[in-house]
Order: C-alpha cells, then structure tokens, then sequence
C-alpha cells in the first residue's frame, strides 16, 4: 500500500476542533489518528449515501402519493409538534396507522429470544391491520 497525499482546505476557525480530534484520537490509541478517522467516516458515509439519501430518495418526490415526515426520533417538540400543527388530518392518520403497527410488531419482536424465527403468518397482513386500526382511531 502506497500512502496519497491529498489537501483540503480548513478555516482557521475550525483548526481548533481538528486538533482537539487528534488529541482525542491519539489517547484513544489510535495509531494513524486523524487520517484513518476521516476515511472510516468517508467509507461510512458512502456506504450510505452511494445510492442516494437512505430517508428520501429524490426520485420519490416525483410520485404524487409520496408523503414526507419527520424522522422517528427526531425531537418532539422542535419537529414533530409543527408537523403535526400544519398537516392534512389524511397525513395525521396515516402516522396514527403506521405508528401503530410498528408498536404492535415491536411488541411481539420484544418478547422473542431468536427474533428472525419470528413469523407472523397468522397476524394481519399490514393492510388487514391497517383496517382494523382505521376503525379504532378517529
């Protein structure tokens, strides 16, 4: 393996969070340091990334069903609250329908030791739950 010399370029605002890496990088034990960080982050990155936004395709925007929310775990109050405040009732239920499922299949995975063993060929189909949900909520 031949080592490449490549350069980018960094405010000098920023040089102080690159040498607190290098620190941090270096009582980790970590032999190379800065330079095998920022490729095992680039690989991660890309491994990712390669095929586009893993949340958001751009190619779904096209499609007029496509219905864009935020992130399961992003933060109630600064994401979730607005969203809910400036949507369609359909949007509103279809996360009341989908949320539901997921608490449902979590459940069930919770209580299982060998998780890929699971099967659920004798629950509802998705769609059949979803039916049954549509007649429980507003």
């Amino acid at each position: 393996m031949v080592a490449v010399i490549k350069t980018y370029s960094i405010s000098d605002k920023e040089l102080p969070i690159v040498d607190e890496m290098q620190k941090i990088l270096g009582r980790e034990g970590k032999r190379r340091g800065l330079s095998t960080w920022i490729i095992n982050s680039m690989k991660e990155y890309v491994k990712v990334h390669k095929s586009g936004n893993p949340i958001y395709p751009i190619t779904n925007y096209i499609d007029p069903d496509f219905k864009p929310f935020p992130a399961f775990k992003e933060n109630l109050n600064n994401t979730w609250i607005p969203y809910l405040q400036n949507t369609t009732d359909e949007n509103i239920k279809d996360i009341i329908k989908q949320s539901t499922l997921i608490s449902i299949y979590a459940k069930a995975y919770l209580t299982q030791k060998n998780r890929k063993m699971l099967n659920f060929g004798n629950i509802y189909t998705a769609e059949q739950a979803g039916q049954f949900i549509d007649g429980m909520n507003p």
